[in-house]
C-alpha cells in the first residue's frame, strides 16, 4: 500500500514544471529538517525554526545586495581609471547607500513568487502579478546606473562649478551645468531634465589635454544631452531587463511539455540584448560625430587618444557600451568627410 502511494506521488511530481518541483523539493527538506529539530530538541518550536529560515533568508538578501551595490561601484570606477584604494571610504558608503534599494529588488523577485504559490495562487496568475510588477522591480537598477553613480562624484568628491564651461552648454543651444570633478577621469553626463542636466569632467583630463581637446571631450557630453541620448538609454534598458526577466519567468512557469517555449525564451532575450547595445554604441558614434564636427577631427581624435592612455588601455578593448576607440576614430572620419 505505501508503495503503491510512493509511485503515485512519484509521478505526481514528475508532472509538475521545473519551477514546482523546485518548490516541492523546498518545503520536502523543509519539513524533513522541522521534524528533525522539533524531535530531537524539545525546546524548538516550528515558530522557532520559521524565525531561523526567515533570518537566513534576509541575511543571504542582504549579502547579495552589499556584493552587488559594491561590484558596481568598483566596475564602473576601474572603467574611469580611478584608485580604488584612495576612495574606498567614499565607495563604500556610497554602497551602503544603495544596499537598500537592491534589497527591495531581490526581496520582490524572491518573496513574490514564493508568496504566491503558498497562498495556492495559480501560476498563471503569478506570472501576471510579475510581469506587472517587473517596472517597478527592475527600475531601482537604472537609478543606480545614471543617478548613484554620478551623485557619488557630487557628493563625496571635490568639485567645482565651472561657468566657462557651463557657458559652451548655452552656446550649443543646451542647458545644464558643469562640474569639475578633482583628481578625477570621469566624464559623464546626468539628469534628463533641463534643470537636472548636469556633465562632469575629471580635473586630471583638463591637466592632461589641451584645451582644445578636453573641449571636444565636453562637446561628445553636450551631444548626448542635445541628441536626449540619456533618456533612450534609459528606456532601452528598461525595456531589455523587463524583456530578460519576462522570458525567464516564461521559461520558468511553462510546462516541461513544451520544451519549445524555454527555447524561444532565450532565444529571445539572448537576441534581443546585443541589439540593444548596438543602438547604445551607435549613440556614442552620434556624439563623437558631434564633437568632432564642431572642435575639428584631429583635435578629438587626438582627445580621444590621450583619454585612452588615461584610462589604461580600456578603450581599446570591447565593451559593451562604447565602441572600441579604432572604431571611433574611423567613424569621426567618416563623419567629417561626409561635412565636407
Amino acid at each position: 500500500m505505501e508503495k503503491g502511494k510512493a509511485c503515485k506521488n512519484t509521478v505526481k511530481i514528475h508532472s509538475l514544471n521545473p519551477s514546482c518541483r523546485l518548490k516541492y523539493f523546498i518545503l520536502h527538506c523543509i519539513r524533513e529538517i522541522n521534524e528533525q529539530l522539533i524531535g530531537s530538541f524539545k525546546f524548538i518550536t516550528s515558530e522557532t525554526v520559521n524565525i531561523l529560515y526567515s533570518s537566513i533568508m534576509w541575511v543571504t538578501i542582504l549579502l547579495a545586495s552589499i556584493g552587488i551595490s559594491l561590484s558596481g561601484l568598483i566596475i564602473s570606477f576601474t572603467f574611469y581609471g580611478e584608485n580604488i584604494k584612495e576612495c574606498w571610504k567614499e565607495t563604500l558608503i556610497s554602497s551602503l547607500l544603495i544596499i537598500p534599494v537592491f534589497m527591495c529588488v531581490i526581496s520582490l523577485s524572491v518573496i513574490v513568487p514564493f508568496g504566491l504559490s503558498a497562498l495556492g495562487i495559480a501560476n498563471e496568475y503569478i506570472l501576471l502579478v510579475l510581469i506587472i510588477s517587473m517596472p517597478i522591480m527592475t527600475t531601482p537598477i537604472f537609478l543606480y546606473k545614471y543617478i548613484v553613480i554620478p551623485l557619488y562624484y557630487l557628493l563625496f568628491r571635490k568639485k567645482e562649478m565651472n561657468p566657462e564651461y557651463t557657458k559652451l552648454l548655452t552656446d550649443n543651444d543646451c542647458h545644464g551645468k558643469v562640474f569639475v570633478i578633482k583628481n578625477s577621469n570621469i566624464a559623464c553626463t546626468m539628469g534628463i531634465t533641463k534643470k537636472s542636466q548636469i556633465i562632469m569632467i575629471g580635473s586630471n583630463l583638463i591637466e592632461n589635454l589641451s584645451k582644445d581637446e578636453y573641449t571636444g571631450i565636453l562637446l561628445h557630453e553636450i551631444g548626448h544631452i542635445k541628441y536626449k541620448h540619456l533618456r533612450k538609454l534609459i528606456l532601452i534598458d528598461i525595456v531589455g531587463v523587463y524583456i530578460t526577466m519576462l522570458t525567464g519567468f516564461l521559461a520558468s512557469y511553462s510546462s516541461n511539455k513544451n520544451p519549445y517555449v524555454i527555447v524561444a525564451a532565450i532565444g529571445l532575450a539572448g537576441g534581443l540584448i546585443p541589439f540593444l547595445r548596438i543602438i547604445m554604441k551607435q549613440y556614442e558614434k552620434k556624439a563623437d560625430g558631434y564633437a568632432a564636427q564642431i572642435i575639428g577631427a584631429d583635435t578629438y581624435i587626438s582627445a580621444l587618444t590621450k583619454l585612452n592612455g588615461l584610462f589604461a588601455g580600456r578603450m581599446d578593448k570591447y565593451d559593451i557600451e562604447h565602441p572600441r576607440l579604432k572604431d571611433r576614430i574611423e567613424n569621426i572620419k567618416k563623419c567629417c568627410k561626409n561635412r565636407h
